[in-house]
């Protein structure tokens, strides 16, 4: 069986960029499963083939490319956005970037084409977040992998809805056949879209972390990535990794670790911040900070290698989203033998199970005193981190890509096989 993936998701370039999301790691990690046992073609359009093509990390990658000269053309638009401009806060190239995005809305349908390409029935076509329309696909079986519906529940992403709609969901369609990363998300898409999707066609695959997420209890290499991040040395901290943005509820999380702090007369502890963020959530963030500046610190995106370190001498980390299709950082944390205090809502309960601390992400008196727990009973953070650890062994990308690839194959070769009667 030979797949075809579609490549629009994985155009992240370092990890210092906005485009190296939760999609994206998910993405290359099903990618790298995938290739172990099987033929990959990456799928590449008007708006990711650039960014692709030039990325040595696909170099030698089969590539399906753009037949339009003048689509490879275009695609340099969305290469060099991403490239030059990627927190949006140049505003010439920020108007530059909206009028590239909405010329490749209209060109959608001038570059779109059939794919057509010989395997005696044995391919089919494989998507983390969008797919293509039933015109381009064919006969090819399609397999589109839903993360969550957020920008269709929440009000705080009503400008993403309309492109969210276009991607994601006017190609819904219950022919197809869909992965969904938990329970929540699919019941969450069936009840949005009842007369577009076939529940039967959708497999709940639980997703994995990366392999660079570990247990390192390193102290002298954890001094110097404190001195790296100007973390103080001399302090406890609690580490969060996560997109900011109104979401993940860290202005909540914030307020009561100050509040928690002061009325203890906690000096000894900070928050620590780690990950990309929305530039229009940065002044409440700060607004937020106050005073305190000290006790909260955000340090930006955080290399790779530095992760692991960083979670396992953490007291715990801080998970209070208001939504998750999944919460890959809580099984990130658990993995790398670190504490969780997590929301009791949407998806993460299947992710936490009974290993973390799940309460209501709006009581205050909940977080604080789980974090005065946490803080004050090194038998509790042991039972955490090993219950972490136990639970984090459930889930990993090879099982997820094992998963998938059965539902792939089932679906593959049983048209294949009616092919075969058909044409006997």
């Amino acid at each position: 069986m030979k797949i075809i993936f579609n490549a629009e998701s994985l155009v992240g370039f370092s990890s210092k960029t906005p485009a190296r999301s939760g999609i994206f790691f998910c993405s290359i990690s099903l990618l790298k499963e995938f290739e172990k046992s099987y033929e990959i073609l990456l799928y590449t359009d008007h708006k990711s083939w650039a960014s692709i093509r030039f990325n040595p990390l696909f170099s030698t990658h089969k590539l399906i490319e753009p037949k339009n000269p003048f689509a490879k053309l275009c695609s340099f638009g969305y290469y060099f956005r991403t490239r030059l401009d990627p927190y949006r806060r140049i505003r010439v190239i920020d108007w530059l970037c909206k009028g590239i995005t909405f010329a490749m809305i209209l060109l959608d349908n001038l570059f779109s084409y059939e794919i057509k390409i010989s395997s005696d029935g044995e391919l089919c076509f494989f998507s983390t977040y969008s797919t293509l329309k039933a015109k381009n696909l064919g006969s090819l079986p399609s397999f589109t992998l839903l993360h969550d519906a957020i920008p269709l529940l929440l009000q705080d992403y009503r400008k993403q809805k309309r492109a969210f709609l276009r991607q994601v969901c006017q190609n819904l369609s219950p022919q197809s056949h869909y992965f969904a990363n938990s329970h929540f998300t699919k019941e969450d898409f069936l009840r949005l879209f009842p007369d577009r999707l076939d529940p039967s066609k959708i497999k709940v695959t639980y997703l994995g972390a990366s392999e660079k997420f570990y247990c390192d209890f390193d102290e002298s290499k954890n001094h110097a990535i404190k001195e790296k991040y100007k973390i103080p040395k001399d302090k406890l901290y609690i580490f969060s990794l996560c997109t900011l943005e109104p979401r993940k509820n860290l202005l909540f999380a914030i307020q009561n670790f100050i509040a928690l702090t002061q009325r203890e007369r906690i000096e000894d502890l900070i928050f620590v911040l780690g990950g990309g963020y929305r530039a229009s959530f940065i002044s409440e963030l700060q607004a937020t900070i106050g005073e305190h500046q000290s006790q909260i610190l955000h340090i930006g995106y955080v290399d790779d290698e530095d992760l692991s370190n960083l979670f396992s001498h953490s007291l715990c980390s801080v998970y209070l989203s208001l939504y998750e299709g999944f919460g890959l950082p809580i099984l990130e944390s658990m993995q790398c033998g670190c504490p969780v205090i997590a929301s009791n809502t949407t998806s993460m309960p299947e992710v936490a199970g009974e290993a973390g601390i799940l309460i209501d992400p709006t009581d205050s008196s909940a977080l604080q005193n789980a974090l005065l727990q946490i803080y004050r009973s090194p038998s509790l953070r042991e039972e955490l981190k090993e219950k972490g650890l136990r639970r984090a062994k459930e889930f990993s990308w090879s099982k997820c890509a094992k998963e998938m690839v059965e539902m792939m194959e089932g679906v593959v070769y049983q048209n294949k096989r009616n092919q075969n009667e058909n044409n006997s």
